[in-house]
Formats: structure tokens, sequence, C-alpha cells
């Protein structure tokens, strides 16, 4: 595998100010009159990309074929020995414009399109005309005037909610009417801005996710290239991997993006805006994948998200790019089944608990706290069956020993994988799931003795659902702990079980464990299994 440095690229924020409105646009504030940089100002900008070892830049917007004095900028970055791109919407380009820029050294142009089909066009950007127009710059693009070479072209899309099922359509067209186009951008809308105020905007990404992936078939199938942004890798399955982004990780080659905005005259700090979620605790391709937007958790939460569909990687199921060879992919794999079937040692600690059920499916025998030292003897007897990899910490509610957080300190110190059992109830304090983050743990069972609408009655405790879900909706946020469920089903309890299937599916809990008090009948079985077959869980039902 090769190595480098970051390849940094500049993004120069030009202006605010743009001739369209688009319904998604992040800025979500009026274009006519906003913030502009003077050319001093966007000068000192484009010297400070090239200080910063980068060898591009990017003028973005707004719309940058606003500016009278954009060749000029072109040519002094040029100057600065930076090739240059400009992103735009197209619908200002005339020849001359573009002469003058090819003239003047730019390199490459990104033209955002979000719909070819007239009416939709002009409703998404709210102008008159948009499709013709930039129909039009596509075709000034193909052949520029004056015999002047042709720059880079590629094409941006930004899905959302008005457009997403054109994405067939969009690669069809492309493929027949502009073929010449380098390269094709699939990016998903940030939920800032217009957005933000308007999440009907954001649909989900199970929505988008069969569209897009034909989409990308057909751009394959066209020879047109493609990559695709804000767009986990479950979501893409196998067409992650040929994702330039994807490969490049595979390869070795790092980029890095540094934004100079408007009102900052250093570039941006890199925070990122992406979370993981439960299913990266167990993706295989988590190395490679930035996770998912925080906002869109904010709408949507995450609840639709699964680790890679190692199915696509199977032989002769989807013919790898060069740089997912066998041993890489093997070890994708190989990972991946670590992550499921790691051989957890149960360690009882506790016989103490916060809760008096009528039915206990993890009620133990004896009284006592494990002591740290009786601890290192169950470790070291766990190391003899060769089950030390991990340790889950089990016995009543866990978190209640005196010494829990020390325990979770020692054995992660020792490169245990160590995790816990609760019923979730004490980690709705905001202080002790952070002890816990910070302490090393890195999954939990979330163990509770009745599925959630029955929980009040089994424990004789009306605060006991809320406090149960609060808990395990803090765990879940924390992003470094991989949650499975395990479900007790008393009698009586039978018909709320498909209820709490849901509610932790919506939550992203995808590893569950029924345990019934009794014998199952067939009817019960195969309708809980239904439910998790189109819920996408993970279902084991525990023998009686």
């Amino acid at each position: 595998m090769e190595s480098s440095t970051p390849t940094i690229c500049g993004l120069v924020n030009l202006t605010v100010r743009c001739n369209q409105d688009c319904m998604f646009c992040c800025d979500g504030r009026v274009k006519s009159g906003g913030m502009h940089l003077t050319t001093d100002e966007a000068r000192s900008r484009i010297a400070q990309v090239r200080s910063q070892g980068a060898e591009s830049v990017t003028f973005i917007g707004g719309e940058p074929l606003v500016r009278r004095d954009l060749p000029e900028l072109v040519a002094f970055a040029r100057e600065q020995g930076l090739r240059v791109g400009i992103t735009s919407n197209g619908t200002l380009l005339t020849a001359p414009l573009l002469a003058d820029l090819l003239r003047a050294g730019m390199t490459s142009i990104e033209i955002s399109v979000h719909s070819f089909v007239p009416d939709r066009a002009d409703r998404i950007s709210r102008r008159k005309n948009t499709a013709d127009r930039q129909r039009a710059a596509l075709e000034l693009l193909e052949a520029p005037p004056d015999g002047l070479c042709r720059p880079g072209v590629s094409l941006n899309f930004v899905i959302f909610s008005e457009n997403w099922a054109e994405l067939p359509a969009f690669v069809r067209h492309v493929a027949a009417h502009h073929a010449f186009v380098d390269e094709l951008f699939f990016n998903f809308v940030d939920p800032i801005g217009y957005p933000e105020l308007d999440p009907s905007l954001v649909p989900r990404y199970s929505e988008v996710a069969s569209p897009l992936r034909e989409a990308l078939d057909l751009a394959r199938a066209s020879r047109l290239p493609y990559t695709v942004d804000s767009v986990p890798g479950c979501v893409l399955g196998p067409h992650f991997l040929f994702l330039r982004a994807t490969r490049e990780k595979l390869r070795g080659v790092l980029y890095a993006k540094q934004t100079w905005e408007i009102e900052n005259s250093a570039p941006d700090p890199d925070l990122s805006q992406y979370y993981r979620v439960n299913a990266c605790m167990e993706c295989p391709v988590s190395g490679l994948c930035p996770g998912v937007n925080f906002r869109y958790l904010r709408i949507h939460g995450q609840g639709e998200f699964r680790p890679f569909p190692l199915a696509g990687l199977a032989p002769g199921a989807f013919h790898l790019p060069p740089e997912v060879d066998a041993p890489i992919a093997a070890g994708i794999a190989k990972r991946a089944g670590a992550r499921r079937a790691v051989n957890a040692a149960s360690v009882p600690i506790s016989d103490r608990c916060n809760q008096n059920c009528a039915w206990c499916p993890c009620r133990l025998e004896g009284k006592g706290a494990l002591s740290p030292i009786r601890l290192t003897r169950r470790l070291e007897a766990a190391a003899a069956r060769g089950a030390r990899e991990a340790v889950l910490l089990s016995g009543g509610e866990p978190a209640l020993h005196p010494r829990f957080f020390s325990m979770v300190k020692l054995l992660a110190a020792q490169g245990v994988h160590v995790g816990f059992t609760t019923n979730g109830r004490i980690f709705s304090l905001p202080d002790w799931t952070r002890k816990v983050g910070q302490a090393g743990a890195r999954f939990v069972v979330f163990r509770i003795p009745a599925p959630i609408s029955f929980l009040a009655r089994c424990t004789g405790d009306a605060a006991a659902a809320e406090q149960a879900i609060q808990g395990l909706d803090n765990l879940l946020s924390l992003r470094s702990l991989a949650v499975q469920a395990e479900i007790g089903i008393p009698d009586g309890s039978r018909s709320e079980v498909a209820g709490t299937l849901d509610a932790l599916a919506d939550r992203g809990v995808f590893h569950i464990r029924l345990v019934p008090q009794g014998h199952v009948d067939v009817a019960d079985a195969t309708a809980w299994n239904d439910r998790a077959a189109r819920r996408s869980l993970q279902l084991e039902l525990a023998q009686s």
C-alpha cells in the first residue's frame, strides 16, 4: 500500500451572492446583497492557500460568476502555481466569459445541475429557464470558443427530497447528451440553511438508496466516473468501494480540504460533522467511511443503518476495483466476523439491582459484590478457557458496583474488549454515561426484564420505561459503544414484543435476544421473526 503526506485542496469562498435561490441552499439567506470579498481580500486568501502547501484552489460561493474580476483572480492563482477550479450553476456562463476564464488559466469547472427536467429545475432554483441555460453552458464547455482547450468538466447533483427519484434518469441524460463530462458528483443535501428550517427537504437514506445505486450502475455501464459525498458506505453497498475517496484511502493517498470562508481570514478548523452510529461499531468498512452527518441524525435518527453488507463482496457477485484486492477484501470480511462473534466471557460482579422484578431472566444466586482481586482471578480463569479476548461484566445491575468504573478501566488497560449489561436506568444520568465512555467500555447489552410497554407492570415502578429508554439513548449517543439488547418476555407480555422490536430498530439497535418465560408457541415465534426480517434485525430466541 502506498503512503503519502496529505495533498491540500484549498476552497476559497468568494461571495455569498447568487443569481439563484435553490430550495436546499446551505446558506439559507438572501443572495442578492450578501457578503462579498474585495479583489485584494480574495488575492490575500489565494496567497494563503498557496502558503499552506496546496496544489489547487477552487473558487466557491454563492455564485463565483457574479464577480467581474473572476478572470483576474484566476490569473493570479495561476501565477501562484495553483490549479484553478470554479463551482457554478452555469446559468451566467457566456462564450466571452468562458474564453476569458480559459485564457486566464482555469483548469476545471463544476456545474451544479440538480435536474434536467425544465419545470423541476425552475422550481428547485426558483428561477425561470434554468435547465435551458444550463444546457447552453454545457454546450459551450464541450466546444469552447476560439479553439481553446476544454477544461475538466464535472456535474454536481445535490440529492434532496425534490429530485432523488430522478437520479437514474439524470445519468441516462448525461450519457446520451453530455458524455464528454469527466465526472459526476452526487452530494447528499446537508441539513443546514434552508433544510434546517424545513427538514422535509432531507429524505431518508433508505428512500434514496435504490435509485442512487441504480444511477451508479448506469454510470459504470456508461463509463462515467462518479463520486458520492455524505452518503455512508452501508447505504451505497459495494458501490462504496468504487468511490475515488475510498480507493485512494486503500492506496494510502490522503487529501485534506481547507476552506477559507468570507467571514474569516484564516482557514476554518477541520471540525468533523460526521458521527459514528451503533452500526458503525460492527461495520467492516468503518475505517474507510466517515460516518453519518450529525444534522441528519437530528432529523431521522440512526434506525435505518446496518453494517456494510458483506454479501456484496462474495466472489462473482461484484467485480471489485483493483485496489480492493483479495487480501484487503478478506481482511474486511475477517474483521467483520470478529466484531460479530467476539467470545465474551460473562463475569458476574454483583447481585445488586435497582429493580425488583416479578420475573427476572438474569437473577443470580449468591450475595455480595465481586472485588477487583476476585475479578482478576475470574479473568485468569476466563483466559485459561481461551475467552480473554472480551469480558462482559454482568449480574444484577453491574453499574451499581462501587468499583464498576475502576473495573472497566482495569480491563481496558489490559487490552480487553470490555462490556457490561444494564437495564439502562442508571445511565439516564448523563454523568454515568460520560464516565463509562471515558473508562473504556466498548460494548453494552441493554437487558430489560420485559418489553418496554410492560416494564412498569413487571417492575412495579411507573418510571421504569422512561428511565430505561433515556439511558439507552444516552449510551447510544456515546458513539463508542456497540449496543445490543436482551429482552425478557414474562407471561402476559408477548403481544408487546413487536412494539419493543420497533422501538429498538428505530434507535439502530439490531442485535436482539429474546428470553421468554416458559414455552413459546410457533405463531409467536413466527410473528417475531417476520417483524425482525422487515426491520433488518438479527434476532435470537433463547430456548426456554
